[in-house]
C-alpha cells in the first residue's frame, strides 16, 4: 500500500483528507506541526502534502524544506494544499519546487487527479500555461494520424531552438521588422497547435516592435517567452520522447 504523509494542523480538515487518502487505497500519516514533518519526511513515503496555508508556515522554511527534499534520492511528489489559490501563489508554489497543487474544497474525485498527475511524472502547468496534448489536438483537428502531430510539435520546438537567439540578436540590434516577422510566424504556429500561451506571448513581442521606446523591455519578453517555451518542451518530451 502507498504510503502519504499529510501536514495539516487543522484537525476537522486533516480528518477529512485522511478520510480521502484512505478511501483512495492509501495509508496515512499524519504530521500536525512544521517540526513533524521535517522529523517524519525522512521515512519512507510515496506521497507529501502539504496544506501550505497554515499560518504556522513560514514561507522560507517552507522553500528550503522543499529544496532540501528534491536534493535527496528518491523524494516523492510533493502537493501543496491550497485555500482559493491565486495564480501568483500557483505559480510560486511550483517554482520553488512543488510537483502539484489541488484547491480546497477538495474532493474524492480532485485528490485522485490530482495525485495521478503528480505520480506519472507529469509537468503540473502553472495558470495560463500551456501543456501539450496530442490526443486532445487530434480531436479538435479532426487527424487521427498521432505520429504525425508529434513530429509537428517536434519540429515547432525545433524551430523556436533556432528562432530565440535571432529574435534575441534582433532586439539588440533594433532590426525591429525582423523581430516582428519572427514572432508573428511563432503566434501563428502556437496557435495552430493550441499553445494559446505562447501565442499570447508570441503577440505581445510582436506588438511591443510597434512602439520600441516604451518602457517595456522587449529582451526581457524575449526571455520570458523563451523560459516558458523550455517548460513547455520538457513536458512534451516527458510524455512523448522515445
Amino acid at each position: 500500500m502507498a504510503r502519504v504523509l499529510l501536514f495539516e494542523d487543522n484537525p476537522i480538515n486533516s480528518k477529512m483528507m485522511k478520510m480521502f487518502l484512505e478511501q483512495s487505497g492509501y495509508y496515512v500519516e499524519l504530521a500536525l506541526s512544521f517540526n513533524e514533518l521535517q522529523t517524519k519526511v525522512t521515512h519512507s513515503f510515496d506521497l507529501l502534502f502539504i496544506d501550505v496555508s497554515s499560518p504556522a508556515l513560514d514561507m522560507e522554511l517552507l522553500a528550503e524544506f522543499v529544496h532540501r527534499a528534491k536534493q535527496g534520492v528518491n523524494c516523492p511528489p510533493i502537493v501543496a494544499v491550497m485555500n482559493n489559490a491565486k495564480d501568483a501563489e500557483i505559480k510560486y508554489y511550483l517554482q520553488i519546487g512543488m510537483d502539484g497543487y489541488i484547491t480546497k474544497p477538495i474532493s474524492v474525485k480532485s485528490l485522485r487527479e490530482t495525485i495521478e498527475i503528480v505520480r506519472s511524472g507529469k509537468v503540473t502547468p502553472a495558470p495560463g500555461e500551456d501543456f501539450v496534448d496530442v490526443d486532445k489536438l487530434s480531436g479538435a483537428l479532426g487527424i487521427s494520424d498521432r505520429k504525425m502531430l508529434v513530429n509537428l510539435f517536434e519540429q515547432f520546438f525545433k524551430n523556436i531552438q533556432e528562432e530565440v537567439p535571432l529574435m534575441q540578436s534582433a532586439a539588440m540590434s533594433k532590426d525591429y521588422n525582423a523581430l516582428r516577422n519572427i514572432s508573428h510566424n511563432i503566434k501563428g504556429a502556437s496557435r495552430n497547435l493550441r499553445l494559446t500561451n505562447l501565442g499570447k506571448l508570441a503577440e505581445e513581442i510582436e506588438g511591443q516592435t510597434k512602439y520600441p521606446s516604451a518602457s517595456l523591455d522587449i529582451m526581457s519578453m524575449i526571455n520570458d517567452f523563451a523560459s516558458a517555451c523550455e517548460r513547455v518542451y520538457n513536458d512534451f518530451c516527458n510524455k512523448y520522447s522515445k
